[in-house]
């Protein structure tokens, strides 16, 4: 089955590797970025179109930060149209992605509704989504996830989020 179903709900190694080679699984990125000094709410967002035609799982969001800092996790439904950040399909060669991927290390108004909120504490790389975690952005709707975060001094940050094209 191409994609998770009410008959095959549960999402397996077998199927993330068969999205691959299908071209349907894309990294969506900042890349390393850095703030001046301290930052109040730098944003980073992965947003899915409402005329997209897709709908987009995204199984894996990466937070890696070089200070402690803390950030939340939104539900957006305007795409912030900042800096462009880097989408790849993991399949090299494989179609474009539908979706935009954007960020700013400057400060931004923390929009959407409150998903989930983290605080990295020195760790240097935070997985938000465990256990089989996951978020539907269905195809049809503008909407799409976006990371603030917070830092008391020079952040270097990169933020990276998985999904599949479906």
């Amino acid at each position: 089955m191409p994609y998770p179903s009410a008959v095959e709900p549960q999402i397996i190694e077998t199927d993330i590797l068969n999205w691959i080679r299908n071209g349907m699984a894309y990294n969506y990125t900042t890349g390393q970025q850095a703030t001046a000094g301290a930052a109040n709410s730098t944003e980073v967002s992965v947003f899915n179109p409402a005329n997209s035609g897709k709908s987009i799982l995204i199984y894996s969001i990466r937070v890696l930060t070089t200070v402690a800092a803390n950030g939340q996790l939104r539900l957006i439904t305007t795409d912030p149209a900042l800096t462009a950040g880097t989408i790849q399909n993991k399949r090299i060669g494989g179609p474009a992605t539908v979706a935009t991927c954007t960020w700013s290390m400057a400060a931004q108004t923390v929009t959407g509704t409150a998903l989930e909120a983290f605080n990295t504490n020195g760790t240097p790389q935070l997985e938000l989504l465990s256990n089989g975690a996951c978020f539907l952005l269905p195809n049809g709707v503008a909407n799409g996830l976006a990371i603030f975060v917070n830092a008391t001094g020079v952040l270097t940050e990169t933020v990276t989020m998985r999904g599949i094209e479906f």
